[in-house]
């Protein structure tokens, strides 16, 4: 695991055979949604970017979301992962720890930003649970800058959800039928 913000970051290298996280939950075992797997991986990418800082591993990140999500809905993902790594590193003291892109493991840190990102996509619950899940992440009182960038990653979420299900229902009708 690694730490994005932390002072004692150490550079380790292991292939996915020799993972050293057996401890930690696998991400198969989680009920994280395509789109989720997705930013969590978007995530983990822009983390080794600002480990590293090296630009390759930005444009890995924007290429990934392009290819999954288009042109247009691509950038504002990876967008919106960025604002929410800079409103955790404004209000997180404390660092967070994250995994490779091929990793099958979860963090802790990851499991709880992954919880306030479906708090941010979920259009049933009250700010409450919103701000329980914020809490979670940071170590200020009032962490509003991740309420904020969740939200913006919930709509990214749950505008790619609808299409999805606008496009499934679409095929489903035959092809001369308009409405």
């Amino acid at each position: 695991m690694k730490n994005l913000m932390g002072s004692g970051y150490r550079k380790r290298t292991r292939t996915l055979t020799e993972c050293q996280h057996s401890e930690l939950p696998l991400l198969s075992e989680l009920d994280l949604r395509p789109i989720e797997r997705l930013i969590l991986d978007i995530l983990r990418t822009l983390c080794a970017g600002l480990a590293h800082s090296r630009l390759a591993y930005w444009i890995r990140a924007f290429d990934t979301a392009d290819e999954r999500l288009g042109a247009i809905d691509g950038p504002v993902l990876v967008s919106g992962c960025v604002s929410l790594l800079r409103a955790l590193r404004a209000e997180r003291a404390c660092g967070f720890g994250y995994m490779t892109t091929e990793c099958p493991h979860i963090s802790e840190e990851e499991q709880d930003l992954m919880t306030l990102v479906r708090a941010g996509s979920c259009l049933q619950c009250d700010d409450t649970h919103l701000m329980d899940a914020a809490c979670e992440v940071a170590t200020t009182s009032n962490p509003s800058r991740l309420i904020v960038a969740a939200r913006t990653l919930g709509a990214v979420c749950n505008r790619h959800e609808s299409l999805q299900e606008l496009g499934s229902n679409a095929r489903q009708r035959h092809p001369m039928h308009l409405n």
